[in-house]
């Protein structure tokens, strides 16, 4: 495999070598390939926001040449669009006789109702005879267009240098410049012919100039409810237009928008964005500091609605109608007859059946819209999210109508109207594909029941079977695989509130709560051993906007290895005769926990600005059995004869993503977490271990065998490279991942990254250098470099990285950066190299 990556590089050298050789003969006069394009003398602002404003884009790049030019040029030679234009013209008539020929049947036919069958056959064929041929025709339209298969979808058209252009990206550039508060700025073109290759260089040179300076800022409303808001000390700080800021029309327009939503959110329905006027005067402030500043006053005016209004009038919520549609087909001109229901909240529920199909206090929960309430926009907002949640509708509108009558009052009076219409109440979904994970790729079917509303109070009962076969290191041997099979059964109903004696449960309502009761079976099968697992768990979930909850009161497992192999047995015997005591964690055991997870996940797919994602987990294992009397049970450490666990654990990972451009991004990774048995436990549940090395971990070290702390695998028989056969837990883990990803050509995406981690023991086992010491562990952290290939189909990432191990805590001390040791003629020499395959972004 590594070979064939070695002969791929080269060969993908070759090729950017000689795509660099480009024909000229067939240019005309005059024309210049577009090289590259470069901005000088921007100080302010950012190259790369400078760079989007380019009316050319440069052809695409690939080591020393243009591949994607090649391949058109390659292309070009072999298209002719005359024997397009004729295929059209033949593949119409071809199918505009075929369609005649149909026809004609219909005048063959003896009258009466056997050419009327006929005729109907006939109308079905004709009208697939057109549909074929507008699609063959569109098809040949879009060649003749865009040129054949290597032009379209392979090549890239050549770009040469228009100087038009080229000032209207100027002039682009200026007018951004000055919508940043750098009014006096300018760009110049300037460029770098080369005549002989026929290539430019372009140059866009700026001068900056000084910025404009936000000098005073201030509100002007003659309504003393707007005026108290705008000016009110707390929301004022929250507006981006601040005393000394440079002047920037982004800011602005969102100190128009945060206007809006906060009157929006205090009564005012009918304000919008137009009702505001910004005023910037340059010439009424003078800077009497040493700086010598451009200052600006700034006035922010509030208008008076146009029409009748006299003023901008605060709206209370006068009625809230919900709607339950028996489906989307309704109509104004076929209303079905409604009954009604009003609730002890005051909403009036209008459904079609003789009983309302859901709980009305569950949908009053839900209801953030309040009849005496003030108007709120948030809470519109807050009301859909809510009603999505539970899973039960199709839709979820809202709309607001004003009385005749309300226009007499000082504040105003709206009806709410929420109109929604139930989902199916059954759902049966299919789902089968290849699944990649730490091993090699596999199978897998996963299908799932699930019946809504199944007591009336928008419970939703699931059901889901899955069965997965993949590809898995040995326990023993990395460079042995296995295939692993996995199959599970899971069933869950969910209650859309929170199952809790006490009045403590109704805090959560603002929160879409959710109680999920779980039964689960879990079959595993590896070639070391067979592993079953009865699962039972109750657990709380809510959510925010941005935020997560998770937490589950009680989690019972039933763990059961009826097979374990003689080589694997004994491997486990000898690590406790060592004095580790893995082969606890294969006996028959009662593993109970709880847990709380927290996350918190801003990320929004083709969004330009950083994003966060943090997940924090605190799990207590065990802890419930201290309230059993356990010598009753079995023993100190047997529950009815079961082995069980108890210990604790923490884990968080930060993840945080920096675009650089609309295409380029840095990505950021930290995981670190602890895990410890106490009581009558000697050792951790096995699934409750860290492992490090892996695609999604620290990927120069294969899955689960980096580490433990310093510890040295042995050496392999007759040489000197490590033999990474065990798999190595640990019950301390820290990881830091660094990535740039960066686009290649079309749906070719490359990765540069750089990982960092490793796993600890707490206390020392049988594994030298497997123990966390503070702060000798940095030096234990292991490094690994590499490239990853991505192939991004939008509904589909594939990725290949290659990691490259640059400093190996293992080795002696002095010899652990074995970085140098890297040979690209022999890159997996002592396993220095390791190929990774995943689905999707490993963070």
């Amino acid at each position: 495999m590594l070979k064939t990556v070695h002969y791929l590089g080269g060969w993908l050298l070759v090729l950017g070598v000689l795509s660099g050789c480009m024909s000229t003969k067939n240019w005309k006069k005059g024309q210049y390939f577009l090289r590259s394009q470069e901005i000088k003398g921007n100080k302010k602002l950012s190259s790369g926001d400078l760079e989007a404003l380019f009316r050319q884009k440069t052809n695409s790049r690939f080591l020393f040449g243009y591949p994607s030019v090649a391949a058109y040029n390659y292309g070009l030679k072999r298209f002719d669009r005359e024997k397009v234009r004729a295929k059209i013209e033949k593949t119409k008539a071809k199918y505009d006789t075929l369609i005649e020929q149909q026809e004609a049947r219909i005048g063959k036919a003896p009258e009466g109702a056997k050419r009327e069958k006929i005729r109907e056959k006939v109308y079905d064929k004709v009208h697939k005879l057109k549909e074929k041929k507008e699609e063959k025709v569109k098809d040949l339209q879009k060649k003749m267009r865009e040129g054949n298969w290597w032009m379209r979808s392979v090549g890239e058209k050549p770009v040469f240098y228009d100087s038009l252009k080229a000032k209207e990206s100027a002039k682009e550039m200026e007018a951004y410049y000055r919508s940043k508060g750098f009014f006096q700025a300018t760009v110049d073109v300037e460029t770098k012919r080369n005549k002989k290759r026929k290539k430019v260089k372009v140059y866009y040179k700026v001068e900056e100039g000084k910025p404009l300076i936000l000098g005073k800022i201030e509100y002007v409303t003659e309504n003393k409810v707007i005026d108290s808001l705008l000016t009110t000390p707390e929301l004022r700080r929250k507006s981006p237009l601040k005393q000394g800021k440079r002047y920037d029309e982004e800011d602005f327009n969102t100190e128009r928008t945060r206007i809006v939503n906060l009157l929006k959110n205090n009564g005012f329905y009918t304000f919008h964005k137009q009702y505001l006027l910004f005023k910037v005067d340059t010439t009424a402030l003078k800077d009497t500091t040493k700086q010598n500043r451009k200052l600006a006053h700034c006035r922010i005016v509030v208008n008076r609605p146009a029409g009748e209004e006299k003023y901008h009038r605060q709206y209370k919520i006068d009625k809230v109608i919900f709607e339950i549609q028996p489906n989307t087909e309704v109509t104004n001109s076929a209303k079905p007859d409604y009954n009604e229901k009003v609730s002890s909240k005051g909403v009036i529920y209008k459904f079609a059946k003789r009983r309302i199909p859901y709980s009305s206090h569950i949908l009053d929960y839900r209801v953030q819209v309040e009849p005496g309430a003030f108007y709120q926009y948030d809470q519109v907002l807050r009301t859909k999210s809510l009603l999505g949640a539970l899973d039960m509708f199709k839709f979820v509108n809202t709309t607001f109508e004003i009385p005749k009558d309300s226009n007499d009052q000082k504040v105003g009076r709206l009806v709410a109207r929420i109109k929604t219409s139930p989902v199916e109440k059954y759902q049966f979904t299919s789902e089968a594909g290849v699944t990649v994970g730490q091993g090699l790729p596999g199978p897998f079917v996963n299908l799932s029941l699930k019946n809504r509303n199944l007591f009336g109070g928008a419970e939703v009962f699931e059901t889901n079977f899955q069965y997965t076969l993949d590809g898995q290191a040995s326990f023993s041997d990395e460079n042995q695989n296995y295939s692993s099979q996995e199959l599970s059964l899971n069933t869950a109903l969910n209650f859309p509130v929170i199952l809790f004696p006490t009045r403590l449960r109704f805090l959560f309502n603002d929160y879409g709560p959710k109680t999920r009761i779980n039964v689960g079976y879990n079959f595993v099968q590896r070639p070391e051993y067979n592993r079953t697992n009865l699962r039972s768990s109750m657990t709380y979930l809510w959510f925010s906007r941005y935020s997560s909850y998770n937490f589950t009161l009680s989690e019972i497992s039933f763990v059961n290895v009826p097979r374990i192999s003689s080589t694997f047995r004994e491997q486990l015997l000898e690590l406790e005769r060592a004095g580790n005591p893995l082969i606890k964690s294969f006996e028959r055991a009662l593993v109970g926990s709880y847990y709380f997870t927290y996350t918190f996940n801003n990320t929004n797919i083709g969004e330009l600005r950083n994003a966060h994602y943090i997940k924090l987990l605190a799990e207590s294992g065990g802890t419930t059995f201290n309230l059993i009397d356990r010598q009753f049970l079995g023993g100190d450490t047997l529950i009815a004869g079961l082995k069980y666990f108890q210990f604790y654990r923490f884990n968080s990972s930060f993840h945080y993503y920096l675009p650089l451009n609309k295409k380029q991004k840095l990505a950021f990774r930290i995981h670190a977490g602890i895990a410890r048995p106490y009581g009558v436990s000697e050792t951790l549940p096995y699934e409750k271990f860290y492992f490090a090395g892996g695609s999604n971990s620290v990927r120069a070290w294969a899955p689960r065998r980096l580490g433990p702390g310093s510890h040295p695998p042995e050496l392999r028989e007759g040489t000197q490279e490590f033999d990474y056969s065990f798999e190595q837990p640990g019950e301390i883990i820290f990881e830091a991942n660094m990535e740039y990803r960066f686009p290649i050509y079309g749906f070719f995406e490359g990765a540069l990254f750089v990982d960092a981690g490793n796993v600890w023991m707490i206390e020392a086992d049988n594994r030298p250098g497997s123990e966390f010491k503070f702060p000798s562990f940095f030096q234990e952290i292991a490094v690994g470099v590499g490239f990853g290939l991505r192939l991004n189909f939008s509904f589909l990432l594939i990725r290949l990285d290659a990691g490259v191990k640059a400093y190996d805590p293992a080795r002696a001390a002095g010899s652990r950066y074995i970085l140098g040791n890297f040979n690209l003629g022999n890159p997996g020499h002592n396993g220095q190299t390791l190929l990774n395959l995943g689905i999707g972004y490993p963070f």
